[in-house]
C-alpha cells in the first residue's frame, strides 16, 4: 500500500511537471505565462469567503504584480533594480505578515481585506521570487525543485514505512519524526551529490545549505498544513482531482524558492 500510493504521488508529479518544466525551461514566453497562472492559482487558492469572481480578480492583480521582473528584464535587461535590501525588507514584511494573519485559529481579529491583500502579496512575491530564480540561473531552479521533491517523497514514504512517533499531531496526523529524520537525511545525501556539480564550493557548505533548504521545505509543508488545519478543509484546491489544488502540490516549494534565492544568490554568489 506505501509502495502504491509513493508511486502515484511520483507519477503525479512527473506527469505534472515534466511538459511544465520543458516548456519553461527552453521556452521564455511560456515561461512567462506558467508564472503568470501559477501567481493566479496561488492567490485563487488562498482567498477565502469570497465568490469566484472576485477570486478571480484577486488572482489576476497577483498575476500582474508577479511580471515584475520579466518586465524589467526586458526594458533595462537587467534585474539588477530588484536586487536590493529595500525589495528584500519587503519580502520579509509580507511573509511574516501572510503567516501572522494566517496561523492563528482566531482569523476573525483581522478584516477580510487584510486577509486578502497578505494573500495577494504573499502569491505576488513568492512567483517574483521563482521568476527571478528562473531568470538567473535555471539549473538552480531545477536543483530547488529537486530538493523539495525528494524532501516530500522521501519523508511521506519512509514515515509511511517506519513512522511510530508523530510530527505533529494537531497539524498534519499523517506526518512522523521518523519520516522527517529521513527525509532530511536522505535529501541532504542526494541533493549536495547534484548541488556540488553545480554549485562550487566546500562539502561543509554544500552539506549546510541542503540542510537550510530542507528544512525550509519542511517548515512550509506544516505551514501551510496549518492553515488548511485553522480553515477545516482537506484541500486548498480540485486543480489536480485526487491530488488537491496547486498549493498542494508546491507547498513546501513556496517557502524554499524564497530561501533559496538568498542561498544561491546573495550567500554563495552563484
Amino acid at each position: 500500500m506505501v509502495l502504491s500510493n509513493l508511486r502515484l504521488r511520483i507519477l503525479s508529479i512527473v506527469c505534472i511537471l515534466s511538459p511544465i518544466l520543458f516548456l519553461t525551461l527552453y521556452n521564455d514566453i511560456f515561461a512567462f505565462l506558467i508564472i503568470f497562472s501559477m501567481s493566479c492559482l496561488i492567490v485563487y487558492e488562498l482567498i477565502s469567503n469570497q465568490n469566484k469572481n472576485q477570486k478571480i480578480i484577486y488572482g489576476l492583480i497577483a498575476g500582474i504584480i508577479s511580471m515584475l521582473p520579466f518586465i524589467i528584464n526586458a526594458y533595462y535587461n537587467s534585474i539588477s533594480n530588484i536586487q536590493n535590501n529595500t525589495f528584500y525588507i519587503i519580502t520579509i514584511l509580507i511573509v511574516l505578515l501572510f503567516f501572522c494573519l494566517h496561523i492563528p485559529r482566531k482569523t476573525n481579529l483581522t478584516s477580510t481585506f487584510t486577509n486578502n491583500l497578505a494573500s495577494i502579496l504573499f502569491g505576488s512575491i513568492v512567483s517574483i521570487y521563482i521568476a527571478l530564480i528562473l531568470i538567473i540561473n535555471k539549473n538552480i531552479f531545477l536543483l530547488i525543485l529537486m530538493i523539495t521533491t525528494i524532501s516530500d517523497s522521501s519523508s511521506f514514504a519512509i514515515g509511511k514505512m517506519f513512522g511510530k512517533n508523530q510530527l505533529a499531531k494537531s497539524i498534519s496526523p499523517g506526518k512522523t519524526i521518523e519520516g522527517a529524520i529521513g527525509g532530511i537525511i536522505l535529501t541532504i545525501i542526494i541533493g549536495s551529490f547534484v548541488s556540488s556539480m553545480l554549485v562550487k564550493t566546500t562539502i561543509l557548505t554544500t552539506i549546510t545549505y541542503n540542510l537550510a533548504l530542507v528544512l525550509s521545505a519542511q517548515i512550509g509543508d506544516l505551514l501551510f498544513s496549518k492553515i488548511k488545519r485553522n480553515r477545516n478543509i482537506k484541500d486548498f484546491g480540485k486543480l489536480f482531482p485526487g491530488h488537491g489544488g496547486l498549493i498542494d502540490r508546491v507547498d513546501s516549494s513556496l517557502v524554499t524558492f524564497m530561501f533559496g534565492y538568498f542561498i544561491f544568490f546573495e550567500w554563495i554568489k552563484v
